[in-house]
């Protein structure tokens, strides 16, 4: 099992990562993007949140805190993204989307949808089905091996 675990198990989930990471930058409206990859990415992280920890957004681009807070600046001073502090720990600095990032977000996931839709539509419905619970099952195992060890 350990071999097929270190073998078949990580090379599947590279295999995963690059196809999802393919499937959904091909259905994004690039003539909008005008965004690095990483500030995309904590637009992306933060549409599906209320606010993160610096931490949190370090985190999520698999980047140091030093490069994440470069990121936030960036989108900060493009109205995208705003900081605010813990008022019982004023060390600790939040960032939330503004309007203006929530109405990008919004926009971008309603283009992606679109884009999806008509590449989901060529499954039959027993794919589909199958698709999501697989999907399902995944994201379940993937948020318990990422707690592991933590």
């Amino acid at each position: 099992m350990d071999t097929i675990t270190n073998d078949t198990g990580i090379t599947a989930l590279f295999e995963i990562f690059f196809s999802c990471q393919k499937v959904l930058l091909h259905s994004l409206d690039y003539r909008e993007i005008k965004f690095s990859r990483h500030q995309f990415y904590t637009l992306l992280a933060l549409g599906g949140r209320e606010s993160m920890t610096m931490g949190q957004v370090a985190e999520s681009l698999a980047a140091s805190r030093e490069q994440a807070t470069r990121v936030v600046a960036s989108l900060v001073e493009e109205g995208y993204v705003e900081r605010f502090y813990d008022e019982t720990n004023r060390k600790r600095v939040y960032v939330r989307l503004t309007l203006k990032g929530r109405e990008f977000i919004e926009k971008e996931k309603n283009y992606v949808r679109g884009q999806l839709e008509s590449r989901f539509a060529q499954l039959s419905d027993a794919e589909m089905e199958e698709f999501l619970t697989c999907l399902s099952s995944l994201k379940a195992i993937l948020k318990k091996v990422e707690t592991i060890d933590k």
